[in-house]
């Protein structure tokens, strides 16, 4: 079973995206290939989507200056602070060892979680 948060599903999610505001701006592949400076087949690649192809954020960043939106309009910050969420979720019980420790060493109180 594959997460929604694998590289594959965020690489997805954001090639999507591209697709979605390059049919708005009504570019074809070449002039979208001309203006982020990458090959016409790289920008097909990555528009094709069975094939598998994660972007780097900087090549993302590109996509972003030529489409002329924020990079945030990818929703790829978005997933990544609900990577953080849901890492500090399943991790909280670390996170309550850690500062019974803290408290119990620095501040001399015995506190039972």
């Amino acid at each position: 079973m594959t997460s929604r948060y694998s590289k594959e599903q965020l690489s997805l999610i954001v090639r999507k995206n591209i697709r979605k505001y390059c049919l708005m701006r009504k570019y074809t592949l070449q002039e979208l290939a001309d203006l982020t400076g990458l090959t016409h087949g790289y920008v097909r690649d990555l528009e094709c989507l069975s094939i598998d192809k994660t972007p780097l954020l900087e090549t993302i960043g590109k996509f972003a200056d030529a489409l002329e939106i924020d990079i945030r309009q990818f929703n790829f910050i978005h997933i990544e602070l609900n990577l953080l969420l849901n890492y500090l979720y399943y991790n909280k019980l670390i996170l309550l060892i850690i500062v019974k420790y803290f408290i119990i060493n620095f501040f001399k109180f015995k506190i039972f979680f």
